[in-house]
C-alpha cells in the first residue's frame, strides 16, 4: 500500500458498498415475498409491492413485474461501488487510481449513503401501508440519488482533461457506464416510484381523498415535469457534462409502457390513457432527439470541428494546472 492513500474516501468508498449491499437486499426481499423466494432478510418485510398496490390501487400503478428493476438497478449501484473499491488496488503512474484524480468524492459518497439509508426506511414505511409518510421519504431518497450524480458529472467534467492527456480512457469509460448512467437510471427511476407513491396517497389518505382521475393528473404531472425539466437542461447547459448518459431517456420509456399494456381500456375519452400516451409519446421523442444530438457532436468532433461546449478545467488552457496537481 501507498502512502498516497486517502483513509477519508476508503472508508466513504467502504460504507458505501456496505450501504447499498443493504439496500439491495431489502430489494430483493421484497421480490421474494413477491414471487416466492426465501427472503434475503427474513421478517423485515410483512408483505410486498405487489400486495400493497393490490390493496390500493391507483390508475397509473405500474404492473408487478416492474418491481423488478429495484433489483437491476440497485445490483448496478453495486457494481460500481465495487469498481470504486477495485480502484484502491489498483494504481496508475505509482498512484492509487481512485485519487489520480478523484472521480468518487467523499462528498458524491455521502450523498449515496444518505440516499441508500432513505431508500431502505421507504422500503419499510411503504410495506406497512404509511403510503402518506413515505412518499418524504421516497422524495429525499429521489432528490439525494440527483444530487449524487451531479456531483459524479462534476467530477469528470472538472477532470476530464486530465483523464485524456493521462490516456485513462478505461477509467472515463467505466465511469460514465457503471457509475454515470447507473445513477440516472436511479434517480429517474425514484422520479416514477414517487409519482405512483403519490398518487396512491392522494387517493387513500383520509385528508385528501381526490378522485381517480385527479390522482392520475397529480401523478403524471410530476413525471411529466421532471421529463420536460431534464430534457431541456441536458441538451443545453448539461451537454458537455452528460452526453453520453441515456439512462433517463431509457427508463420512462419502458416504465410507461408497462403502465400503457396495464390498461385495460385504450380509448380517445379515458384521461388515464391521455396522459400515459402523451407521456410515453414525449419519452420516445426525447429519447430520438437525444441520440440524434449526441451522434451530431461525435461525428462533428471526430471530423475536426473541435469541442466548443466544455469550458472551465476541461479546457487545454488549464493543462498546468492539472499536470502539477
Amino acid at each position: 500500500m501507498t502512502s498516497n492513500h486517502s483513509p477519508l474516501q476508503v472508508l466513504c468508498l467502504i460504507i458505501s458498498l456496505a450501504a447499498v449491499i443493504l439496500t439491495t437486499l431489502v430489494a430483493f426481499s421484497n421480490l421474494g415475498r413477491q414471487y416466492g423466494f426465501q427472503e434475503a432478510i427474513p421478517g423485515l418485510l410483512r408483505s410486498n409491492l405487489e400486495a400493497v398496490s393490490n390493496k390500493q390501487p391507483s390508475p397509473i400503478s405500474p404492473p408487478a413485474w416492474i418491481n423488478c428493476a429495484w433489483g437491476i438497478i440497485l445490483i448496478w449501484q453495486v457494481l460500481w461501488c465495487v469498481h470504486g473499491i477495485v480502484s484502491i488496488f489498483r494504481t496508475s503512474y505509482g498512484v492509487p487510481v481512485y485519487t489520480n484524480p478523484v472521480l468518487l468524492s467523499p462528498i458524491m459518497l455521502l450523498l449515496f449513503m444518505f440516499a441508500c439509508g432513505l431508500n431502505v426506511s421507504w422500503f419499510i414505511l411503504y410495506d406497512r401501508m404509511y403510503t402518506s409518510t413515505s412518499c418524504l421519504f421516497i422524495f429525499l431518497t429521489t432528490a439525494t440519488t440527483w444530487a449524487t450524480y451531479a456531483s459524479a458529472l462534476s467530477s469528470m467534467n472538472y477532470n476530464i482533461y486530465r483523464l485524456k492527456k493521462s490516456r485513462m480512457y478505461l477509467e472515463i469509460c467505466l465511469s460514465r457506464v457503471l457509475v454515470q448512467n447507473g445513477l440516472a437510471a436511479y434517480a429517474m427511476w425514484g422520479v416514477f416510484v414517487l409519482a405512483f407513491n403519490v398518487s396512491v396517497a392522494v387517493i387513500y389518505n383520509k385528508e385528501t381523498h381526490v378522485t381517480n382521475a385527479v390522482s392520475t393528473v397529480i401523478g403524471a404531472s410530476i413525471i411529466g415535469c421532471v421529463q420536460i425539466f431534464y430534457f431541456l437542461l441536458d441538451v443545453s447547459c448539461l451537454d458537455s457534462f452528460a452526453r453520453y448518459i441515456m439512462t433517463p431517456y431509457i427508463v420512462p420509456i419502458v416504465v410507461l409502457a408497462s403502465c400503457m399494456f396495464r390498461q385495460e381500456l385504450w380509448v380517445s375519452t379515458d384521461i388515464t390513457f391521455i396522459l400515459l400516451a402523451s407521456l410515453l409519446s414525449f419519452a420516445f421523442l426525447s429519447f430520438m432527439m437525444k441520440g440524434a444530438c449526441m451522434a451530431f457532436k461525435i461525428i462533428r468532433n471526430n471530423s475536426g470541428g473541435g469541442d466548443i461546449t466544455t469550458s472551465g478545467p476541461t479546457s487545454p488552457v488549464d493543462e498546468s494546472y492539472h499536470l502539477l496537481k
